[in-house]
């Protein structure tokens, strides 16, 4: 994120937000709400970043599942959920009718065009972001593991165990369903 000096002091910069987890979306709520100017550019060809090494993948991405979500587990689960399911159950058919299952004719038709679709979406982003192609393969492995980290997500977050960096992200323990008034964990 980019910022004039004038524009990220008029915001209060990231001490207004230093209690958000996800404090991007939040820095970009107070520029939105405060009327500036706001862009969404790619800077792929500028700038290049390696967010984590390993499985800190799962901490760094976990902390910030549920709170995208605005700590609203109905929603979280509702498109985790669907997620999963249109991306895995194809296959789930697809594996039926391999090993002899009787399928309607349909629905090995549809799931066939959904696993298709699923391959030339993964593929496109793949190559968008120089990822190499037989990644695209294992798009149901990158679906299973995002659902698990997404529930990790939810189950640290509303248990008052979610941490980063050494650090007990607190606030949102036990809450469920996003209701009331949002207190976002500290950092």
């Amino acid at each position: 994120m980019l910022f004039r000096r004038r524009a990220y002091q008029q915001v209060g910069g990231h001490a207004a937000v230093r209690r958000d987890v996800v404090d991007d979306l939040a820095l970009g709520k107070r520029i939105k709400a405060a009327g500036l100017k706001w862009r969404f550019v790619d800077g792929q060809q500028d700038v290049s970043c390696r967010m984590y090494h390993g499985l800190e993948v799962a901490d760094g991405l976990g902390k910030n599942l549920y709170a995208v979500f605005g700590y609203n587990a109905l929603l979280f689960i509702f498109v985790w959920l669907w997620l999963a399911m249109v991306f895995c159950e194809p296959l789930v058919w697809l594996g039926l009718a391999a090993t002899g299952r009787s399928i309607p004719a349909d629905a090995t038709r549809l799931a066939s065009i959904s696993v298709l679709q699923s391959v030339l979406l993964w593929g496109m982003a793949n190559w968008r972001f120089g990822f190499p192609a037989y990644l695209t393969l294992f798009y149901p492995l990158s679906i299973l593991t995002a659902l698990g980290i997404a529930i990790r997500s939810l189950v640290l977050t509303t248990g008052g165990r979610a941490t980063w960096k050494g650090r007990v992200l607190s606030g949102q323990r036990g809450r469920w369903w996003g209701m009331g008034k949002q207190q976002p964990p500290s950092q």
